[in-house]
């Protein structure tokens, strides 16, 4: 248990004074610079007197050595133990910067392991086929569609072969992936909707640090802090038609969603981008895409945290309303069930009570032994 002195009838004056390391704050510690343990360990002195009970070691833009390489895990090892043999604690952080998942980009070296979303539009970009698309990063076309709108509003539409002409207007329905960015060091944000991209991020990062430091998890090292995971960013559906418009995607759906539910989703595809008069589809597709997230990712990461004996912990993307929710994540609460410390992140100088109340009722819910936030970033540190 981390936080041992909850179950006491009270709080002593001499612990509300002097709390445990658990109970004090424990800074994002900025690795962004050449890593030397001499920096690191003064530092740490430095937080120790500032009355911090730990740090969580976290890299940031600037860092000068291989992200997940040789020396930086020989300064996570020399960073746990000093944080050890001072009574602090050592938090582990799972990405290089952020979102988390893509490892660096150490996953998305895979291009089968990119994140993709689905495309609808008049217009169609190159393709190739679907096997040898998901090989080479590329695109593929997944249908098309003869739509019929009226002052811009979907009234009807069919599935139509590729080379068919249309009736009305002919809409493309692409799998697109991401674009390689120097954010995720060349590489892309990874496919967090496919299990076997998040079961590659947990071999890349977290059995790395199992490798280096996992004598001390539970002790030193009580929980690692993912960071924003999300799928592709999608506008919510319009009754208007804009031209072009998305959503999440990945390779397995069709298949996928036909088994769980028991419908073609690509026979009903556009009544998930446009309004219609029955919504029940789009209401299917985005709990669809919620509970296969939170499945593949924050439950499966979570696992094995639990397995291994570390609290995951850390925050959601786009937490603060359903509809920033059901843009890229689904459901913040959902994803909760897999973390044994919930967390939240409280950007700029904002109060966001519902942010906080869903991960307060997650706790109550779960039985876990606190909950964590995110705090003073954006808040004017010029």
């Amino acid at each position: 248990m981390l936080y041992t002195e909850k179950n006491k009838d009270e709080l002593l004056g001499g612990l509300f004074k002097n709390p445990p390391p658990s109970y004090r704050g424990a800074p994002f510690w900025a690795w962004n610079s050449k890593l030397n343990k001499e920096m690191l360990t003064e530092q740490i002195d430095v937080f120790k007197k500032m009355g911090f009970g730990g740090v969580f070691m976290h890299t940031r833009v600037g860092l000068q050595v291989e992200y997940l390489g040789q020396e930086f895990m020989d300064n996570i090892i020399h960073c746990t133990n000093y944080a050890r043999d001072n009574n602090m604690l050592a938090w582990l952080y799972d990405e290089d910067r952020y979102p988390s998942g893509a490892a660096g980009g150490f996953v998305t070296r895979n291009k089968r392991l990119r994140a993709r979303k689905l495309v609808i539009s008049q217009n169609l970009c190159q393709t190739e086929d679907k096997e040898t698309a998901l090989n080479n990063g590329s695109a593929y076309l997944v249908a098309c569609y003869d739509a019929e709108f009226f002052e811009d509003r979907l009234i009807g539409y069919k599935k139509i072969e590729a080379d068919k002409p249309p009736k009305h207007t002919k809409l493309y329905a692409v799998c697109v992936p991401m674009e390689e960015s120097g954010w995720f060091n060349n590489e892309t944000y990874a496919d967090l909707l496919n299990k076997d991209a998040v079961d590659e991020f947990i071999k890349v990062t977290h059995e790395k640090y199992k490798n280096s430091v996992g004598s001390e998890f539970s002790k030193t090292v009580p929980g690692i802090f993912t960071d924003e995971p999300q799928y592709i960013p999608t506008p919510l559906p319009s009754e208007h038609f804009t031209g072009e418009t998305s959503v999440p995607w990945t390779a397995d759906m069709e298949e996928d969603f036909s088994e769980k539910y028991g419908l073609d989703i690509i026979e009903i595809l556009p009544e998930i981008f446009w309004d219609s008069e029955n919504k029940k589809y789009r209401y299917i597709f985005r709990r669809y895409l919620s509970e296969r997230f939170a499945h593949n990712f924050s439950k499966t990461v979570g696992k094995w945290c639990d397995d291994n004996n570390i609290f995951l912990t850390g925050h959601m993307m786009a937490e603060q309303t359903m509809e920033s929710q059901t843009q890229m994540i689904g459901e913040a609460m959902l994803h909760y069930g897999g973390f044994a410390i919930p967390g939240i992140d409280m950007l700029l100088e904002r109060h966001e009570y519902l942010t906080a109340k869903q991960a307060q009722s997650a706790v109550h819910q779960k039985g876990s032994e606190g909950m964590l936030s995110e705090l003073y970033g954006v808040t004017d540190w010029d």
